[in-house]
């Protein structure tokens, strides 16, 4: 599980609300990637290439259509869990827990956004961040996955970051989380 830190953290990067540096950070998050099985670098290049020649208005554009305006393709990963439930706000206090422990700034996202989450992730130790993936982080990004077309730009993206997280932490079958394991 080589460079989790700088992997989870450049996927984090490419997944928040886009910024003059966006595809930058999408080559370098691709750059990455080239340990990696194939399958998952070729969703990575898909969604660079998608994403090249967009002006950052564009970028802005299709992130808040795709992730702001549509619920099910939140980047919330304990509303892709729990819904407004009560346990959102349990996750929700564990993951801020675990951003204080690695030293992670919180930003104006809420602490379960997966820009947040991917960066806990890859500074967990290896048996925490198995348990913390298998039973929260891929479920939730499956579920942002499954609420976007095949042709959003995005869709390689997620699809890329559920292939990279299974290859590392095992594939989840889809079920209701029993709670979360932060």
């Amino acid at each position: 599980m080589q460079n989790c830190v700088a992997l989870y953290d450049e996927f984090a990067a490419v997944v928040k609300y886009p910024d003059a540096g966006f595809q930058d950070r999408a080559r370098q998050c691709k750059n990455l990637l080239k340990d990696e099985e194939s399958s998952i670098r070729i969703y990575i290049d898909t969604f660079v290439e998608r994403m090249t020649d967009r002006t950052l208005d564009e970028l802005e554009e299709q992130y808040i259509r795709t992730f702001d305006m549509n619920p099910t393709c939140s980047m919330d990963t304990g509303w892709q869990l729990f819904g407004e439930d009560y346990n959102r706000g349990l996750y929700m206090v564990k993951v801020r827990g675990e951003m204080r422990k690695f030293g992670i700034v919180e930003t104006s996202e809420l602490p379960d956004h997966l820009t947040n989450v991917l960066q806990v992730l890859g500074r967990m130790d290896e048996d925490d961040a198995i348990s913390f993936a298998r039973a929260c982080v891929i479920p939730a990004v499956k579920k942002t996955l499954a609420g976007l077309s095949e042709d959003n730009s995005y869709h390689p993206l997620i699809q890329g970051l559920v292939a990279l997280l299974e290859s590392r932490y095992g594939v989840v079958v889809d079920e209701e989380p029993e709670g979360s394991n932060v």
